[in-house]
This record gives structure tokens, sequence and C-alpha cells, in this order.
């Protein structure tokens, strides 16, 4: 086990070191690049000529001084002043190219003459508002400016004591040569390059103070999002030519970023750490909260921001040794790159505090701009993949936990659910297939015990139903046969008692050869028996409905008849006896008596007679009744589309049109009734006329028997009654709206 170990640290150890060799690699080609970038002349050209002297001409004094040269405190105003470099330039033949000056670096701000004209200033605005003090500067000549012989030129520079002020050496010669051999280069460095870590710098500080918010236990994303803010604020000072602000403010704005970026980028470090402990978090906040305050109060000093760089630079070896040593220690990829970037951050900061104090070379660069901005985006994209790398971690365990919560619940379900559950192996050579798992609730339904189904298949069969065993072991065979999904119902007998249940299964083949069918045994016994005592009950009932429809038949029946022939039967019958019905009118009571009972006989005594075969029948009946009498009948009848009619609905229809014309014969003394009956499809309405041309409705109609009996009857078929003058005669009509609507039922 420790052989194991100890490989192990050896191999992560192999890998540390290859990862550290490989940065270290990296590390030395961008110095490189840096280097070249930075050098005043990179390639050589007969075109091009280098001016190393100047005469200085300042309030002090007027000298002759070497470039690159930076100016003392006794050069310039205090407050800023102009001072001026006069330099000469011998051309022994007329140039047959545009020619150009080019200066990698000059005072806060300045302007060009050549010859005594002025060639063009820095940037575009007055220059106590310019500062192009990190920017290279290309003036191109008019050729009508330059003469063979001697040329002069004139530079003057605003200098404040806020920073180092000079010029470095100068540039002269083909513009073309210029441009591609010096200008470019270092403009690209200085400009462009810079202008491309401040939009990484402050995208990287967004992103880290997003992740901030989220992860606020993860100080680490709070301390780089706030340094690399502040890292994007400082660089501007690289870049911009004319600040939209007082340049009191701008200057203040710059100082203080970046030396607070400093101490926050500490806290950035020793997070990675887990080192930043609570002590050592306040003083570096304390000394964060401190440094804008004294420079804003002291105007911009630089001597105090000098000072303020002390404890940052004497701290800075301190906590290069102490990340060296926790490296060594934790073998972190993330903690050994930034050990190595702290300490090219050191060498960078050392070199431009020397330069801060004035103590090194006017037209060097500094290095801390582009380590510390090389620092914070190397450790923001380390950042960002440990993130992504936590987070493809999270997702991996969170799928994994998904994966067993389903598993655990699908055991549970699977354990509690009422159905049982199996699975039943086949080897590959098809033979001995054994239950490989059953569910409890299948033992249940099945009533078999683990220990005799393990290997034992036939268990199972034997307690299937002696009637439904050959259908189910034909049932296996062919889906054993075939390899197919195989279901179907039977019957088992666990405990002397009959079950009836459903069994489905499908196969699944596996790796090895084997076969696995999953399957679920389903257990229908209540439904069963629920499904057998419902046809019972449902067989019962019908016998009972039937029986109570044929009651209600014949007890309508009966009330049909007592109601009609009956009532009628017995109310002439009274009227005879006490001498009320001349013998004369005797017959026509009894024509009606028996009109009544043929109605009652043709609508309730045949059980699918329409309307229509109803209407014809009683038109039969009443035309031979008074054939010979001079009454004439007219009959309109139009039912096409009709639905049919329930047999009471009939019976009432025909009794009130029977009334109406009994009524019209009795007291109207027509020539001729009009019977009509017409269906409207559209509107599904059945409209009944009867109209006379008797005397017409006395003015004030005598409400008798007859029309009770017609209103009552339409209401009880839902139908509309009226009666009004026809202008000669009396028209009866009735209205059923939706016909049928009952349905087809000849219940009445």
């Amino acid at each position: 086990m420790s052989s194991k170990k100890h490989a192990a640290a050896n191999a992560s150890g192999m890998a540390f070191d290859a990862r550290a060799g490989v940065l270290s690699q990296w590390t030395a080609c961008i110095f490189l690049i840096l280097w070249v970038f930075s050098s005043p002349v990179f390639a050589t050209s007969t075109s091009v000529l280098a001016l190393h002297q100047a005469v200085l001409t300042s309030p002090a004094q007027e000298r002759v001084v070497s470039l690159p040269h930076a100016l003392s405190a006794t050069d310039f105003e205090p407050d800023g002043g102009l001072v001026h470099y006069r330099l000469s330039w011998h051309i022994p033949t007329k140039p047959d190219s545009p020619q150009a000056v080019y200066v990698s670096k000059m005072g806060l701000s300045g302007r060009l003459s050549v010859n005594g004209q002025r060639i063009g200033e820095c940037g575009y605005a007055p220059l106590p508002e310019l500062r192009c003090l990190h920017q290279p500067q290309l003036f191109g000549i008019p050729a009508a400016l330059l003469h063979m012989g001697e040329n002069t030129l004139d530079f003057e520079i605003y200098a404040t004591a806020r920073q180092m002020n000079g010029l470095s050496v100068v540039q002269v010669g083909d513009a073309n040569a210029l441009h591609e051999q010096f200008y470019m280069g270092h403009r690209f460095l200085t400009v462009d390059l810079q202008v491309g870590l401040i939009w990484l710098s402050a995208l990287l500080g967004l992103i880290s103070l997003t992740v901030a918010l989220i992860l606020r236990h993860e100080t680490v994303f709070l301390w780089f999002g706030l340094t690399s803010l502040l890292n994007a604020v400082a660089a501007l000072n690289g870049v911009v030519v004319h600040p939209m602000i007082d340049i009191d403010v701008y200057n203040w704005l710059i100082f203080w970023t970046r030396l607070v970026s400093v101490p926050l980028s500490f806290l950035t470090v020793l997070a990675i750490f887990d080192k930043d402990h609570r002590r050592i978090t306040q003083v570096l906040l304390y000394y964060s909260l401190l440094v804008p305050v004294a420079i804003w109060l002291s105007d911009n000093n630089r001597n105090l921001a000098f000072a303020l760089y002390i404890p940052l630079v004497l701290a800075c070896p301190v906590l290069l040794y102490l990340t060296l040593r926790w490296t060594q220690k934790s073998r972190n990829p993330i903690q050994a790159i930034s050990a190595l970037m702290m300490l090219i951050l050191f060498v960078g900061g050392v070199l431009d505090w020397l330069r801060l104090g004035g103590r090194a070379q006017f037209d060097g660069m500094y290095v801390t701009t582009y380590t510390y901005s090389g620092m914070l985006v190397t450790i923001g994209l380390l950042l960002l993949t440990r993130l992504a790398t936590a987070l493809v971690q999270s997702q991996k365990m969170g799928a994994m936990l998904e994966r067993q919560v389903a598993e655990r619940i699908a055991y549970e379900v699977t354990e509690n659910i009422p159905v049982g559950t199996f699975t039943l192996t086949t080897p590959a050579d098809r033979v001995k297939p054994h239950f490989a798992f059953m569910s409890r609730r299948f033992l249940q339904i099945t009533g078999l015990q683990p220990q005799a189904t393990v290997l034992k298949v036939r268990e199972f069969f034997a307690i299937v139903h002696p009637e439904d065993r050959p259908a189910l072991v034909r049932l296996y065979a062919q889906a054993f046969r075939h390899q197919a999904p195989f279901s179907g119902r039977m019957r088992i007998r666990v405990d002397e008692q009959t079950r009836w249940v459903n069994i489905e299964s499908s196969p699944r083949e596996c790796a090895d050869g084997s076969t696995v069918w999953e399957g679920v045994l389903i257990d229908e016994t209540e439904q069963v028996l629920a499904r057998e005592a419902a046809e019972r009950d449902r067989a019962a009932l019908q016998v009972h409905l039937l029986a109570q429809s044929r009651v209600q038949e014949r007890e309508q029946l009966l009330r049909d008849v007592h109601d009609g022939f009956g009532s009628q039967l017995a109310s002439v019958r009274v009227m005879v006896e006490k001498g009320r019905i001349p013998s004369a009118e005797l017959p026509g009571y009894l024509q009606e008596i028996s009109a009544d009972l043929h109605l009652v006989i043709n609508s309730l005594g045949q059980s699918d007679i329409t309307f229509e075969e109803a209407l014809a029948d009683m038109r039969y009946r009443i035309e031979h009744r008074f054939l010979g009498s001079g009454l004439a009948f007219d009959w309109s009848v139009s039912l096409e589309g009709m639905p049919p009619l329930p047999s009471r609905t009939i019976l009432q229809i025909l009794r009130i049109m029977q009334e109406a014309v009994h009524n019209a014969i009795r007291h109207a003394d027509p020539h001729r009734i009009a019977l009509s009956a017409v269906y409207d499809l559209h509107q599904a309405r059945l409209h009944i006329a009867i109209q006379d041309d008797g005397v017409g409705m006395p003015e004030h109609p005598r409400q008798g028997r007859g029309l009770g009996n017609m209103r009552h009857r339409a209401r009880e078929i839902g139908a509309q009654w009226g009666i009004r003058p026809g202008h000669p005669g009396t028209v009866v009509e009735l209205q059923l709206d939706h016909p049928g609507s009952q349905g087809p039922s000849n219940q009445p």
C-alpha cells in the first residue's frame, strides 16, 4: 500500500514539475517579447539616424545634455512649466522620400517644431491637459521644411513634479522605416496591448464579482474581482491622452488605484492558499482605505506615493517566500502558478519602484503594467478553470445522486406498488431458466417462497389452474423460442383459493449472451369478482326493470282505457239513466267512445307505429264514419324528416285532433273541416291545425270540458295549444318544438 502511495506521489510530482516547466518556458518567452519590443532600436536601417545630443533650455540654465535625458526638479516650475530641447539634424542630400521624427517617450506632453515651423503636438488639447508620457510619437515632416545641411528640431516639453520628465533618443529619417521599425511595434506594446489587457482585466473582474455574489463563502473571487477592476482603471494611465475629468482628480485616481490594487492582490493570493486570516485581511483593508485619503490630502505628491510603496515592496518578498513554501507542500497547480507570478511581479515591482523614485533610465517602461495585468489574467483564467471544473464535478455528482435517488425510489416503488415484479434469467445455453428477482408483492400474490423459486420456474407453473396451464405453457414456449414479449391472463391456485392474474414480460439481451425477462404480475382477482358481481346485479336489474316496465305499460293502458274509453262510457251510461241524452244522440256518443278506443289500441298497441301511420288510421276512421253525411275533410300532411315520436305523444296529439273535430261537428255546424300536420325541418317544429267553416266562436266562449282536455294533453307532451277565430269558422292549433327529443322509445 505504501509503495502505491509513493508511486502516486511521484506521478503527481512529475506532473507538477511538467506544468511548472511549461509555465517557466512561457514566462521566459513573454519577457523576451517585452524586451525586444521595449528596446529603443530593434532594427537597423541606413535611412534612419539616431540623435543623442540636445541643447536644453530651462528656467535654471541652458546646457548640452545626452539623450535619453531626465529633467531634474530645478529644470521646471514645481506646478508645471515648459522646457525646450533643441537638436541638430544634418541632411547631406535632398531626401527623395517622406521624412519623419520618432520619439519613444517625452515628458507629460509636448510639441515639435522643425526649422521654426510647428509640426504638431502629442494630442489635441493644451499641453497642461495632455498626458502623453507613456505613448510613442511619430511626427511627419513636410518636404518643403527640410533643406540640405543643418536642420533644427525644437521640442517643447511640459513637465510637472508628479512624474519623471525628459526626452528619449530622437530617431529621424525615412517615414516608412520609422513607422515599420520603431513606431508600430512600440505602439502595439504601449497602447494596443494595454487596451486589450484593460478590457480583459475589467471583464474578468466583473465575472469574478458576479461569482462572488453567488458564492459568498469563496472570498478569492471578491478580492480578485476588485483587484482586476482597480488594475483596469490604473492601466488607463498608459492609454488616455486627454482625460475628460479634472487633471488633479485623474492623477489622484490613477495613483490610488495602482497602490490599492497591490494589497488586494495580496488578499487574492492569500485566499488562493486559504491563508486569508481575519487579522491580516483587516490590516490590508485598512491600508487600502488609507491610501486614497493620504494621496488626496498630499495633492498627489509623488514622494508620498513612493513612500506608500515601501511597505508593499517589503511585504512582497515575505509573501513570495511563504507562497513558495506553501506550494512545495501542496503541489497545487493554481498555487504554483500564483507563486511564480508573484515572483515575476516582485521583480517588476522593484524596477518600477526605482523608476517612480527617479532612479532609472527615463525612456524605460513600467514593467508592472504588464506583469501585473498578466498575473491577474493568468490567475483569473485559472480561477475560472477551477470554477468550471467544480461545476462539471458538481454536475457529475448531481447526476450520480439523481441516479442513486431514482434507483432508490424505483426500488421503493417496486416494493410498495400493488403490482408484482420479477426478473427471469435465461443463460446463454438456454437451459434451466430461473427467477433472479421477485418483489415482495410478487411473492404475496403467488404465495411462493424465495428459496423454492430461485432456480425452479416449474414451481410457478405448478400453481397455475389446470385449465389454464396448457395455454400458458404454449405462450411461454413460443416467446422463449422467438425471444419475443409475452402477456396473458390466467388463474392460479393459492391457499385453496382461485386468483385471476395478468402476466406481462419482455426480453433484454445481455453482453454475455444470456437473456433477461423483466415482467410484472398484476392481481386482478378483485376486479374480476367485482365485474362478475356487477354482471349479476345488472342481469337482475334488467329482469326487474322489464317486469316493472310491463307493469307500467299495463297500468298505463288501463289508465288510458279508464280515462278515455271507460270514463266516456261511464258518463254516457249515467246520462242515459238520468234521461239527459235523447235516444237519437246516443249513437254519436257511442261512436266517440269507439273512436277513442281505436286511438288507444292503434297508438299503444303497436310499439313501432309512426305518427304518419297513426294519422292515416285516424283519417280512415273519420272519413269512413262521416261518409254520406255531406261533411267534407281536407287533409294536408307533410312530415318529411321528422324523428320518431313516443307512443304516448302520438296518442295525445291524435286525441287533441279528434276532440277538435268532434267539437266542430257538435257546435259549429260546418260543411268542411281542414286538418294539417306539417313538420319544419329547419326549425325542428311540428305544427297541427284543425279549421272548420262553421258558425265560429261566440264572443264569450264557455270553457267546457273538451277545451280543458285539449289544453291538459298539450301541456303533458310539452306542446303549445291555442284556439282562435278562423274567418270563417274556428282554428285549433298545436305546436310541438323538437318532437322526438324524448327519443323513439315507446315507454309511456
